[in-house]
């Protein structure tokens, strides 16, 4: 009786790798450290600056069919045609500078004496590094239990090993992946507006005698 059930869970054991193993070598697994922080205030203004990010993936397209014919024009087979094609995608940003320099939220709101904000900038990223830590630890630990399963010869067994590790490594792939968008530069735990008023309150205790000149996109 177990015989015909050792495909489908044979099948459950290499689909749990093909999944699980990619997401353990992908940005899951990234360090997640996010702008250097340690700048100091240098007399300069500060400001909150409007940017473009943009980056390029490259994508398999559908272009097309290859009709395939024997000896006598007959059609006997079809086969899709695919491409690469590139993508560019726009998003646009906010981020804190003194003077031309870009800084990290932390030490914005260091500078600006601005505790509360300061203390929820920290909080969420050392939130998001022991989420993205947990997320590592469960796809490492799905593949595992994938891994474990083609060891294991009783087919209850390893069907749960395999079910398992790939439940596992799924949903330590989306909590990886939540953390790692939350641990990027261009996310703020704290409101645009926030540190509009601080950069305004910031420069009125400079006086008026330090101007800023901010340039184009692309300069910090």
């Amino acid at each position: 009786m177990s015989a015909p059930r050792a495909v489908p869970v044979t099948l459950l054991v290499v689909s749990t790798l093909t999944l699980a193993l990619p997401l353990a070598g992908c940005g899951v697994l990234s360090s997640g450290k996010g702008r250097p922080t340690g700048a100091v205030a240098t007399g300069e203004r500060l400001a909150v600056v409007d940017d473009i990010k943009a980056w390029t993936t490259t994508e398999q397209a559908h272009v097309g069919q290859e009709i395939h014919r024997d000896a006598n024009g007959n059609v006997v087979a079809v086969s899709d045609l695919y491409a690469d094609q590139r993508r560019t995608h726009h998003k646009p940003i906010w981020y804190p500078v003194q003077g031309l320099t870009r800084l990290a939220d932390e030490d914005f709101f260091r500078i600006t004496h601005d505790t509360p904000s300061l203390r929820i900038t920290v909080r969420s990223r050392a939130r998001a590094r022991r989420q993205l830590r947990i997320g590592q630890i469960m796809v490492v630990g799905g593949a595992g239990a994938a891994i474990g399963a083609l060891l294991v010869s009783r087919t209850l067994v390893k069907a749960i090993l395999a079910g398992g590790g790939l439940v596992t490594a799924c949903t330590g792939w989306y909590l990886g992946n939540a953390a790692s968008k939350r641990l990027e530069t261009d996310y703020h735990a704290v409101n645009r507006r926030t540190a509009e008023e601080d950069a305004r309150r910031y420069n009125e205790g400079l006086g008026s005698s330090t101007q800023l000149e901010l340039g184009v996109s692309g300069m910090f």
